[in-house]
Order: structure tokens, then C-alpha cells, then sequence
């Protein structure tokens, strides 16, 4: 049990939304994967590692997502618990709909978080956005529908004479190319589900012809023009008229529900080729009608959600590893109304297609944006992450990772462990250990440094700023051998002998405030003095008795 065995107010906070972190390290096969599956199931065992079992067994979530595709998926995974990896998807959906679904997830969470204040500044600071762009695209399904051509359509001489109005929208353009696709789409939902072309006959005990819809459907191509995407008035006092022959249930719903389609069409096929920027004011709102349009959870449109199933968005100058970290915010974003209040998040292999520039920066930069996609008001966010990556490793305390296999004494000073110079020479790294604890090294160089040793340590800014950063919990209550202790123990954790030894040398020479009244700071300072006085003059007779015996 790694995280209770200390005082939390005298620990060092990675992130003030994320309650406690932890890492699971281990060479390939060791079992980090299995272990995190058995957390996703709530095993008492596993859970006893990290936490005590009954604090968390009823009061938390348990959310695990992997990138990776698992050879053996996931089985009876109790309440409470949600599986949002890769290949627990590929049980429910197909490759081509997830890349769809994902991509919807990928934009929504940028469009939730992402303005031109704080949040903006965050996201800029992990993934500059102002050369990223997004567009709509045709997905594979879409594209099997092109590769029919006019024969998806092809079965009665009305939907002939249909497909020979999608004809005539000219070819010149992408856009065109994809309004083809969906208006195809939508006439298969026209003569499917608003005025069904056959119905069930229990006399015939056969599907038979309705002519009246058949005539209401070829009337009511007159009044659309494909070409300016326009429905004129008429258009849907036909179709009332015709609805109301067949005695149809929900008319006005039914029209409601074109006459949205239609405007979301407009504003669909009018975006289609162009490259959206979310850091132009403008291009933010059509992305956000655009994801009301697209997405299952934003749009209460069902013919809208069935026409665009064929389009999905497409990220232009975004690397794979920018892709990987906004597809992981995406699927936290999606579900993250529907868990608890209090969260144990298990990310696997979080280094996964990742730059080791972009491991460096994990802690400082990517677990911000997760505390607060996940982070409630009152409730708790408890990450558990496993990685290959010894720059991820550096910046975790030795007392939140556990090693597989387990060696209940093995304690090895990870935090500000310098990575080889390899590292740095092959792959550019803007310095060799990670960011955050080469952060919080350089804020102990400042609280600790011979400038800041004539000062008493709590009378500092730098000392301030160092316990509102971190989350701890000093105060002038606080006694000062406690707050001693924790900085020496901070200090000896750091793996780099040099900068180890340097710090704890420069720590010696601090002064403390010890919550002395002003006459026992004086009488303290003169008793220092004086027997500073009478070690000099000891000193002074012990040269002049040199200087005459000799």
C-alpha cells in the first residue's frame, strides 16, 4: 500500500487536481496490463497495492483506456467500472466507425476546453493549435457508396428518376462529390421512413406498393434544388399532405425533423472543403454546428445522424503523437458525465507513439488537461498509469511506483533521475530528466540558494510560492521541524548525486524561523554572537601563543 504511509499534507502534489498518481514499471511480460485489468475489476489484491480496498471499492469509477489493441479483451466487467480501450471498442463497432467516432470525440474535446484565455494558454502550451486544422471528409462507408455510383438507388423506376436528380449536381468538386453521397443517403431515408415506398400486407402476406407515397415522393423532388440546397415552402406542405393520407404518426415531429436536416446540410456542405482553425473565433462556432450535426450525443436528429454517418473529420499537420494525445482527452471527455464523482483512471502504456520530447512533458502538460477534463467539484481523481518510458519514470517520487515483478525493498531514486545523454543527442531533448522534476529542483535552487540564505526560509517569496504550487499544506501552525523534514526528504530523493549534494550543502546554511516572540529572537541572535565572540578570541590566544613559542 504505497500511497497511505505518509502525512498528505507533507506530500509533494504532482498536480493540484489530481489527488494522488501513481506508476507501474516493469519489463515486457511482467504483467503491468494484467494488473490494471484486475483494477478494472475491482480485485481486492490489486487494489490493496495502491490504496486501502474499502475506501474505494463502492465510492469510485474505475476507467480504463489503452491505445493499444490487447490479445486477450476483457470479460464481466463489474458496475462502476468502464472500459474505454481500443479493442474494447472493436467489440461494438468496426474499425471504419470508430476512426468516425473518435474523430467527432477529438474535436468536441478541443472545442469544449479550448478559448482564448486560460485554457487556450494550456492547450497552447502542449499542442500548438494555430498550424492545426481540421475538414470534413467522406469516411470509407461514404466511399463504397461513391464507388456504386448511380446504382445505389437502383431498384424502381422512382428511384431511377431520383438518382437522375442527384445526377445533375454537378462533378467539379469535392463538394459536390460528397453531397451526392449524402443525398443519397437521405432519399434512402425519404422513401424508407418518412413515406415508405412498400409495407407489409397481411392480406397478400407480402410487401406491397403504397402509390400514394410513390406520388408524393416524385412530387416532392420539384420543390428541391440540389444545386443551392434549397427547399422551397412547398416541400413540406406535400409532404403533410401525403403523411396524412397514410394516417403517419408524428407528422409535425416528422417535418420538424427535416426542416432541422435540411439547415444542418447547409451548413455541412458549405464547410465541406474548407480547413477549420481553432484559434479563429469564427471557425470555432461552425465547428461547434458542425459536431451538433455529426454527433450522436449533441444532436437529437435521427435523419441527420444517419445522412452524416458518412463523414468524419480529418486533422491536417497534427503528428501521431498530438493525435494520440487528443484522441485519450476525447474519450475522457465523452464519458465523463456519466462516472461518478470520484474517479480511479488506469492509463496503459501512456508513452505509447509517443516523442520522447512529448514523455518529458507528460507530467507538467498532459496531466493538467486530464485532472481537468475529469476533475467534480467535491470529488476525487486517482490516476494509475503503467509506461516503458524512463522519462516519465524521473518525474514520479520512488515512493508511487510499484515494479513488476514485485521486490517488496527494492526503492530506487527515481524522482529527477538524470536520462542518458544518448537521449538527449538522438532525440533533442531540451533537457535530461523530466520537466517537472527539473522544475521543482529549480524552485528548491531558489528557495536554497546562497542569496536566499541570508533571508529567514519562510519569510520568502520563493518559499510561498513553492508551498501554494505544490499543494502543501504549511502554515504558521506548521512546526518547523516538520517543514524541515519534508525538504529534506524531498532533497534526498533527487537522483543526481551532484545536484543531491549541492542542495542539502546549501540547506545547512539555512535559516529557519522557529515561532520565537521578538525578545527571544534577539536573546537568540546575542547568544550567537557572543559565542561566536568567544570562539574568535579562543582562537586569537591560541595564534599568540603559536607566534611566541615560536
Amino acid at each position: 500500500m504505497l500511497n497511505n504511509s505518509s502525512n498528505p499534507k507533507n506530500r509533494l502534489h504532482y498536480i493540484n487536481n489530481i489527488d494522488t498518481l501513481h506508476c507501474v514499471v516493469g519489463a515486457n511480460g511482467s504483467g503491468k496490463t494484467r494488473l490494471l485489468n484486475f483494477l478494472l475489476k475491482k480485485d481486492k489484491d490489486s487494489i490493496a497495492k495502491f490504496y486501502k480496498y474499502d475506501e474505494v471499492i463502492s465510492d469510485f469509477s474505475f476507467i480504463k483506456y489503452s491505445a493499444s489493441i490487447e490479445l486477450n479483451n476483457l470479460s464481466d466487467i463489474p458496475s462502476g467500472s468502464m472500459d474505454i480501450s481500443t479493442s474494447a471498442f472493436l467489440n461494438t463497432m468496426d474499425l471504419v466507425n470508430l476512426n468516425r467516432e473518435d474523430s467527432i470525440k477529438q474535436v468536441k474535446v478541443i472545442s469544449d476546453y479550448f478559448n482564448e484565455g486560460e485554457e487556450g494558454t494550456r492547450w497552447q502550451e502542449l499542442i500548438e493549435l494555430s498550424g492545426k486544422t481540421v475538414s470534413l471528409k467522406l469516411n470509407k462507408i461514404g466511399e463504397a457508396i461513391d464507388s456504386y455510383g448511380n446504382t445505389y438507388l437502383k431498384g424502381t423506376n422512382f428511384l431511377k428518376e431520383i438518382e437522375d436528380k442527384i445526377t445533375d449536381i454537378p462533378k467539379n468538386s469535392y463538394k459536390n462529390k460528397v453531397l451526392k453521397i449524402l443525398m443519397r443517403k437521405f432519399f434512402a431515408i425519404l422513401a424508407t421512413d418518412i413515406l415508405p415506398l412498400f409495407k407489409y400486407s397481411e392480406k397478400a402476406k407480402a410487401m406491397v406498393e403504397i402509390e400514394s407515397n410513390k406520388k408524393g415522393l416524385i412530387e416532392l423532388l420539384e420543390y428541391i434544388d440540389l444545386r443551392t440546397i434549397k427547399i422551397k415552402d412547398e416541400f413540406y406542405k406535400v409532404l403533410e399532405k401525403y403523411l396524412k393520407i397514410e394516417n403517419s404518426d408524428n407528422i409535425d415531429d416528422k417535418i420538424s425533423q427535416l426542416s432541422d436536416f435540411f439547415e444542418d446540410l447547409g451548413v455541412v456542405i458549405s464547410n465541406v472543403e474548407k480547413a477549420l482553425n481553432f484559434t479563429v473565433d469564427n471557425d470555432r462556432k461552425i465547428l461547434k454546428i458542425i459536431l451538433k450535426s455529426l454527433s450522436k450525443d449533441e444532436s437529437d436528429n435521427w435523419i441527420s445522424q444517419e445522412v452524416f454517418s458518412v463523414l468524419e473529420f480529418k486533422w491536417n499537420g497534427l503528428s501521431s503523437g498530438e493525435l494520440a494525445l487528443i484522441n485519450l482527452f476525447g474519450r475522457l471527455n465523452d464519458i465523463k458525465n456519466i462516472t461518478g464523482e470520484n474517479v480511479i483512471l488506469l492509463l496503459d502504456e501512456v508513452d505509447l507513439g509517443l516523442h520522447p520530447e512529448w514523455q518529458r512533458r507528460w507530467m507538467r502538460n498532459v496531466l493538467p488537461i486530464i485532472g481537468n477534463i475529469m476533475k467534480k467539484k467535491n470529488g476525487e481523481v486517482r490516476i494509475i498509469l503503467s509506461t516503458h518510458s524512463p522519462i516519465i519514470l524521473s518525474d514520479f517520487l520512488a515512493e508511487d511506483v510499484i515494479y513488476l515483478p514485485e521486490e517488496p525493498n527494492k526503492i530506487l531514486k527515481t524522482f529527477g533521475q538524470n536520462i542518458y545523454t544518448l537521449f538527449k543527442n538522438s532525440f533533442f531533448l531540451e533537457a535530461p530528466k523530466g520537466a517537472f522534476s527539473e522544475q521543482v529542483i529549480e524552485d528548491l535552487l531558489e528557495i536554497f540558494g546562497a542569496s536566499s540564505n541570508k533571508r529567514i526560509i519562510q519569510e520568502t517569496n520563493t518559499y510561498k510560492e513553492f508551498i501554494e504550487r505544490y499543494g502543501l499544506q504549511f502554515n504558521d501552525k506548521t512546526p518547523i521541524k516538520e517543514v524541515q523534514q519534508f525538504f529534506e526528504k524531498l532533497v534526498d530523493t533527487i537522483g543526481e548525486d551532484i545536484i543531491r549534494n549541492h542542495l542539502k550543502k546549501q540547506m545547512e546554511k539555512a535559516s529557519w524561523y522557529y515561532k520565537l516572540n521578538y525578545e527571544e529572537q534577539i536573546q537568540e541572535k546575542i547568544d550567537e554572537l557572543k559565542k561566536r565572540i568567544k570562539e574568535l578570541e579562543e582562537e586569537r590566544e591560541v595564534k599568540n601563543s603559536n607566534r611566541k613559542n615560536n
